[in-house]
Order: C-alpha cells, then sequence, then structure tokens
C-alpha cells in the first residue's frame, strides 16, 4: 500500500484512470534495481513489471526532482488488496539510461519505501537485461553446457538437457531466482 494513514475509500470519478500497484512497501531480498539518472541525478528503482506505471514516494521526488513541478492526475492506483490510492500528482522527468534521454511520466505518492520502475518507462527505455543487478543471466545453451560441465551435477543432466535442446540450439535461459 502506498499510504500510511487509513485510506479513505472516495468513489471513482468518470474522468479517473484506474491502475494497479502491487506493494511500494515491500522490501525484497531479491529486489531487481535500474541504476539510471533522473533529473541528471545517479539513482535506483526497483524494477516492478507488475506495477503499470512509475511511480516514486514524495521523499525520493524531493531528493531527486527538487525543481520539477508535480502536476494534478486523474491516475487512480489499485493495490493487490483493492484499495484505491490517488497519488499526489504527476511530473514529467529527465530519465537517462544507456545513453539515451527522455521526458517520462513520473507519479508521485505520499509514502512507500521504493521508487518503481514501471511497465510503461519499459516502452520507452530499452533495458540493458544481461547488465540488470539482480538477474542470474546464465547465456546461450552452450555456456549453460560449459556451466553444467564444471559442476558434479553435469552427468544427471547432460542426457535430460539433450531431449530438449538441439546441439545447434539458439535459446537463451535466464534465470530470476538469485
Amino acid at each position: 500500500m502506498c499510504v500510511e494513514e487509513e485510506a479513505t475509500e472516495e468513489p471513482l470519478l468518470e474522468e479517473d484512470e484506474l491502475y494497479m500497484v502491487y506493494d511500494v512497501n515491500a522490501i525484497s531480498r531479491s529486489e531487481i534495481s535500474v541504476s539510471l539518472k533522473i533529473q541528471n541525478n545517479n539513482c535506483s528503482m526497483q524494477l516492478d513489471t507488475g506495477c503499470a506505471l512509475s511511480l516514486a514516494p514524495m521523499s525520493f521526488f524531493k531528493r531527486v526532482c527538487p525543481d520539477v513541478d508535480v502536476q494534478p492526475t486523474n491516475v487512480v492506483l489499485s493495490t493487490y488488496t483493492g484499495e484505491n490510492v490517488r497519488p499526489l500528482g504527476e511530473a514529467y522527468v529527465k530519465v537517462e539510461y544507456s545513453g539515451l534521454q527522455h521526458s517520462l511520466p513520473l507519479l508521485v505518492v505520499q509514502e512507500g519505501t521504493s521508487a518503481l520502475f514501471g511497465r510503461n518507462w519499459l516502452m520507452d527505455i530499452k533495458l540493458d537485461w544481461k547488465n540488470v543487478p539482480g538477474l542470474n543471466h546464465i547465456g546461450p545453451i552452450s555456456l549453460l553446457r560449459q556451466h553444467l560441465r564444471e559442476t558434479l551435477h553435469w552427468t544427471l543432466f547432460y542426457s535430460n538437457m539433450m531431449n530438449y535442446f538441439s546441439p545447434s540450439s539458439d535459446v537463451t535461459l535466464v534465470s530470476l531466482l538469485c
């Protein structure tokens, strides 16, 4: 939930836009973070593909974007528990990732422990998935074979693995377990 104080359930208006958000206050060991610049300030956001829109708590926003104005928004966030939360507003911020700059919308919420990099930013920012901290990238199947050969488990996996992958397979395996 984005707000610590008790949320009052306001009726949705016709012009409101409802989006799902799961838990801004959750701190996870397996957090996948994206390092980038916002308004020329180095920062890190938690990658959250379950969050439709990128958002940040006011404390993060004031620190990273002190000169950016927050504008009113009709967006309403719906938490996984079904509660509706109205952000304080929205701001367009200058985001730089991998040398490319974008002007992207960032919702500002009252409370929270992390700024969330949501799916809307993934539409514009092409992440370098191999270098995103928190993801364990194994690589092409030939590298997987090499990795398995170097472990004691090679004989257990090799015959079964060949049932699923041809020797010339270009399949890339990515493990999300950290």
